[in-house]
């Protein structure tokens, strides 16, 4: 709102109307000096402040700070994302040709590991014809089955068909199947006695597991060693 403000000025009634006079005369008539009296006059000040109020306050440099600091934790957390994603596309894409590539290695192993029993018959063959003495046409006959069979073995070996034989060897679980167990005293608990089959690898897989049949302690055995260690304990007990 505007204010205004009273000023006086003291001024003779007599000045006035000297003035009054003075307007009447010709210029350059000399205006005689003021007198005593009152004058008001009316003085409106104009206002300091911009028109229609105050100005609206700005943002605080604060504010300004703190937007900046959100802007910029979006923004890194916005580009963390975008490598999580990048990485699980890369990650998706390389299993996707490393499963492909699997599939065109081992696309045969079903075709190869149906080929397997007739490799077992041919070995089975030969190793009858050999428990006997045959004439000379019979004695023909087996080489030619084993030309056979060799050259079976060698078309298995350029697919990278490998043959492995279990006999002797410990028993794993992880290349060989057993059938049975079977009391032996001539093998440690635990050893391959008898291979019905071989088993064989494609690759670096396991195509097929031996067939095997694994030793076990005799029982006469077992009841010998439960009693040596009872008499042990006895003997350490009752020195």
């Amino acid at each position: 709102m505007n204010e205004k403000k009273q000023y006086q000025a003291d001024i003779s009634d007599d000045a006035v109307a000297e003035a009054l006079r003075a307007v009447e005369k010709p210029a350059g008539a000399d205006t005689p000096a003021a007198g005593a009296g009152g004058v008001e006059i009316q003085v409106e000040e104009t206002p300091s402040g911009p028109a229609g109020g105050e100005a609206e306050a700005g943002p605080s440099r604060q504010d300004l700070i703190e937007t900046v600091e959100k802007l910029r934790q979006e923004a890194k957390a916005a580009r963390e994302r975008m490598l999580r994603i990048a990485a699980d596309a890369d990650n998706t894409r390389k299993r996707a040709l490393r499963e492909r590539d699997e599939g065109i290695r081992f696309a045969n192993e079903e075709l190869l590991k149906d080929f397997l029993p007739v490799a077992d018959n041919l070995d089975r063959s030969l190793s009858a014809l050999a428990a006997a003495d045959f004439p000379e046409a019979l004695t023909a006959l087996r080489k030619g089955v084993e030309m056979v069979r060799d050259q079976f073995q060698a078309v298995l070996r350029k697919h990278q068909v490998e043959k492995f034989s279990a006999q002797g060897q410990p028993f794993d679980p992880g290349l060989h199947e057993a059938i049975s167990r079977e009391e032996c005293a001539d093998a440690a608990p635990g050893t391959v006695i008898r291979e019905i089959h071989c088993g064989y690898r494609y690759r670096d897989r396991l195509l097929r597991p031996a067939l095997v049949t694994v030793a076990c302690a005799p029982a006469g055995a077992k009841a010998d060693e439960g009693t040596s260690s009872a008499a042990g304990s006895a003997e350490s007990v009752n020195p």
